[in-house]
């Protein structure tokens, strides 16, 4: 970035906002080389007049991905900046660290249509009030949101292939364990072998989903939980039956030896910030389903 003809003093009497993000914890951790990159741009502000005071670091969105401007926060705070007339230029690496969504990306080019701060990445400096520069900045927009769907694509298909293998990782139920290497073994603890066995014995003998939960009410017999997240993820731990549980291991075609992809479809029309709906669909419309993949639990045909 050299000194720019489009960096006027009404620019540099605002602030400078350097915006740093990467996509998950992964590059955040090891591609150190690109974060250097990124927070290099703190300095290359001061190369075209900025000083350090009048510089301001976003970095809040580190690990956050860019489709999802509602989740990170450092994203929120420069649109409120922006709108509030307090940003003379706006620098990034590349556009799609500052947004892979064309609904977020054009209305920043809107407010800043109207606000008349600057954009730099390492292509040169944007004014988006210009008609041509802003035409730029929306292809460059466009072309990151395709990028992003181009790369969601390819994993889908990775993560497909494997899937029709049977060599996907997916966590395992309760009652099943995941080596290093190697098949999957049963769960190693005698009374988590016996309680999932319990579950499709009585169920056997009773018939019902619900008769099994009263079985081990009245029994106090209790269900072993894996933790799916926070700090103790990957833990066992023993609570008191439950109508969801017992269903859900009822329904897994894990406990039958099967490897399963793709048994519920999500709907359309995500909301951000609350559960997507998802249908069970019918076995022959799975995209991935391998069979003695695991030790069984109870035969296929039950």
């Amino acid at each position: 970035m050299t000194p720019q003809p489009k960096i006027l003093a009404t620019h540099l009497a605002r602030r400078a906002y350097v915006s740093v993000r990467q996509s998950t914890l992964r590059p955040v951790l090891y591609a150190t080389a690109s974060q250097e990159r990124q927070y290099g741009l703190v300095e290359r502000a001061g190369t075209v007049g900025w000083p350090a005071t009048q510089v301001v670091l976003i970095d809040d969105d580190q690990g956050q991905s860019g489709s999802r401007a509602h989740e990170r926060p450092g994203f929120q705070d420069l649109r409120g900046a922006l709108a509030l007339d307090q940003v003379g230029i706006v620098l990034v690496l590349e556009v799609a660290r500052l947004a892979r969504n064309c609904s977020e990306w054009y209305r920043v080019l809107e407010v800043a249509a109207l606000a008349g701060p600057l954009i730099g990445d390492i292509d040169g400096v944007y004014d988006p009030r210009d008609y041509h520069d802003r035409l730029l900045l929306g292809l460059k927009g466009t072309l990151s949101e395709a990028e992003l769907y181009t790369l969601k694509t390819r994993l889908h298909g990775g993560r497909l292939t494997k899937a029709r293998q049977g060599t996907l990782v997916q966590m395992l139920p309760v009652g099943l364990v995941r080596p290093r290497e190697g098949r999957v073994p049963l769960d190693p603890h005698l009374d988590v072998q016996t309680t999932v066995r319990t579950v499709f014995e009585q169920f056997e003998r009773l018939g019902s989903a619900a008769a099994v939960l009263r079985y081990f009410r009245a029994h106090e017999v209790r269900m072993p939980r894996l933790v799916t997240d926070g700090e103790d993820l990957g833990t066992l731990v023993w609570q008191p039956a439950s109508y969801a549980t017992l269903s859900l291991m009822l329904t897994n075609p894990a406990y039958a030896a099967a490897f399963a992809f793709g048994r519920r479809h999500q709907a359309a029309g995500r909301v951000p910030g609350e559960l997507t709906p998802r249908t069970r669909l019918p076995l022959e419309e799975w995209p991935g389903l391998v069979q003695d993949v695991y030790p069984a639990c109870i035969p296929w045909e039950r």
